[in-house]
Formats: C-alpha cells, structure tokens, sequence
C-alpha cells in the first residue's frame, strides 16, 4: 500500500460524491482503495464504488479508474475490480489492470527451489469498453519483470478495428499512412483519438484528418 495520500473524488455505487484523501494499491487482484475522513480510515471495495480520481503529484498526471465485472478464471465468475481509464471516448475507452503474479507461475518444478527465480512479475491487461453496450473485452495481456520488456505487439488489432464499425477500414488506413504501430498505449490512444474524431464529426474526410 502507497504511504502517500492524494486529494481525489470518489463517487460510490449509489452515486453520491465524496471529496477525499485517499490512497490505492494496484497490485492487489481488486485492487486495494482506502480514504480518510475525519481522521478514520474506511478499506472501499470495487462493489461499492463506481469511480474514483486522484492527481497523482509523483507522476505529474490526473489519474481516473472505474469499477467492471471481469471473469476471473480462478474464480470462475465474473468479479469487480478497479480498472485504470487510459483514454476515455465516447465511443470505446481504453482500461488497464495491473497486478502481481505469484513467481510459482514462472517457475519450473525442478526450479523451484532457486534463490534465481524469486522474482516478482507485474501482468498488465488492457481492456476496450464498449459504451453502447458497456461491455468490456480484453484487449491484451502482458507478464514482465521489467518495464523494458513490457509491450503490446500482440494486441488484437482485429478487435480494435472492428469495434470501430464502418470507421475501422480508415483508421487503418490512417495507421497505415502514419506508421502507427499497435504497440503502445501511446499509439493505440492516437488511433482512438482519430477513430472519435471521425465518429463524433462525421463531416470530417479522411483528408481532414490527416496530420
């Protein structure tokens, strides 16, 4: 858990709005959300809260994360966790969970005994929120030790397109003639960026929106 308290908003289940100190721990599955009021400490889990914001000062950025069922395997049901908003449409958001994976799952076991392998590895998964259906797919997956080694050459682009109806064909085109790559945050909040342009302005040609 971070030792550091942020001024944030949280907006409960049953919408009211509190404007709080609180503190987060993405590394736990459901992620971790705690606030203080009048110097009491209240743990507030995904079930009971449906977003909540922070100025992270350490990062320099505003930081926004909202509650979705996902189907957990482990627990072969859908469950509530806190998902980060990356980029947030209209149309279709970009949400991301990070947790910390158990080392066993890394490790042989004819390794396991290995002081080599007590690592920690982060899985990182992005999701697409569909708004018109809010519905949510998961988008990519990603183990790493390092942040060197963490990218999204694998994400379902397939996916990514198709969400975008008839716009999906000139967003491709417009990745193809930009060399925007599916492999970043970055990139994909670019090519979501340029997909609510031409969905919220259907005015707009593909020759308008070139850049």
């Amino acid at each position: 858990m971070r030792d550091s308290w942020y001024d944030g908003q949280v907006v409960l289940a049953n919408d009211s709005r509190h404007h709080v100190k609180l503190r987060y721990n993405g590394r736990l599955t459901e992620g971790l959300l705690q606030v203080k009021e009048n110097d009491r400490i209240y743990t507030l889990n995904p079930d009971k809260v449906t977003s909540f914001s922070y100025y992270d000062s350490a990062r320099d950025e505003q930081r926004s994360y909202i509650s979705m069922p996902i189907f957990i395997e482990y627990h072969q049901h859908a469950k509530k966790l806190f998902m980060e908003v990356l980029h947030e449409g209209n149309s279709i958001s970009l949400l991301r969970r990070t947790d910390v994976l158990n080392p066993k799952a890394f490790v042989s076991n004819r390794h396991k005994d290995s002081n080599k392998t007590k690592k920690y590895f982060k899985r990182e998964s992005l999701y697409l929120l569909d708004h018109s259906l809010n519905r949510i797919y998961n988008f990519k997956s990603t183990s790493y030790a390092h942040q060197k080694y963490r990218n999204y050459s694998n994400a379902d682009k397939k996916l990514l397109f198709g969400m975008m109806g008839h716009y999906g064909d000139d967003v491709k085109a417009y990745a193809s003639l930009h060399k925007i790559k599916v492999n970043s945050v970055e990139n994909i909040s670019r090519l979501l960026d340029h997909y609510h342009r031409l969905a919220d302005h259907p005015a707009i040609t593909k020759n308008q929106t070139k850049e």
